[in-house]
């Protein structure tokens, strides 16, 4: 018998481009590694560009991908919700479809309105695009409903081809987490874990003071925020004839159990490292 697919959840809650990015969904995907996603959005969108960067991820994705609209898919939203090779809506959910804006926020001539205008179309068309090569319909009805601003229930959106399915609404069901939750949260901590190496070795210099404490810092579970501070210190003292590289250079190489120049016998990590701030301020 055949071992059961692993299907992970990819949450898009929130909006477009600032708490759901197309970075952060392309982490999670390469986690998912071709297997069957599902994408639950509740947004009311957000930044079209992203939105669009977030479809072609999805579409380019060699796993099933299946969106499921739980809430309001709205706007930038639903560019998203297209990329699915099934999309399903709950029956309370909300969809809502409209031309792209933009927010002005300086003085403009003339010229400068009309290539806005024709930025504006530009991009009005790539969300004619996306949905007639989902739902068939006619660009000039796609257009006609972009720009009346159209809210559809979940009945009008599988009418007109948004949506594959309706999912009707549980009733009072009590139920232990699912298995496609907890591989929600755990690709949540392994992106949060993966973001923490990643910004400590960003922060390594050709100091050997400062790469001592970053892998200490790796392997006590501690954030670049949490060692900053000593990383600051270290990097106000001298370089020429810095004490502080001599030490942990002779540390290194002699096998010592005790760092010469520095209180000895200090158990503890954290008060070392303090220690070590401690003698570069007053080296300085």
């Amino acid at each position: 018998m055949a071992d059961k697919v692993k299907n992970s959840e990819i949450l898009i809650f929130g909006r477009i481009g600032s708490e759901v990015t197309a970075y952060g969904i392309a982490e999670q995907l390469k986690m998912a590694n071709n297997e069957e996603v599902t994408i639950k959005i509740s947004s009311y969108g957000g930044d079209l560009a992203e939105g669009h960067a977030i479809y072609n991820l999805l579409r380019d994705y060699q796993g099933k991908v299946t969106c499921e609209i739980i809430g309001v898919c709205a706007s930038a939203a639903t560019i998203i919700a297209m990329a699915g090779n099934s999309i399903k809506m709950k029956s309370n959910a909300v969809f809502m479809i409209h031309e792209p804006s933009i927010t002005l926020f300086d003085v403009m001539q003339k010229n400068d309105l009309s290539k806005i205008i024709d930025e504006l179309e530009k991009l009005n068309e790539s969300i004619v695009e996306v949905y007639a090569s989902r739902t068939k319909l006619d660009k000039n009805e796609i257009r006609s409903m972009l720009k009346a601003e159209k809210w559809l229930n979940a009945e009008e959106s599988r009418a007109k081809g948004f949506i594959d399915e309706i999912i009707p609404i549980a009733e009072n069901q009590v139920s232990t987490p699912s298995i496609q939750v907890l591989d929600s949260f755990k690709q949540k901590v392994l992106m949060e874990e993966r973001k923490r190496i990643i910004d400590l070795d960003k922060a390594k210099t050709s100091n050997i003071a400062i790469c001592a404490i970053i892998d200490q810092a790796k392997s006590d579970g501690k954030t670049l925020m949490e060692i900053q501070p000593y990383i600051d210190a270290i990097k106000k003292t001298p370089e020429t004839n810095n004490p502080l590289e001599k030490i942990f250079k002779d540390y290194s190489e002699s096998g010592a159990t005790e760092i010469s120049g520095i209180s000895p016998k200090i158990d503890d990590k954290q008060s070392a490292i303090d220690e070590i701030v401690r003698y570069s301020k007053e080296w300085r």
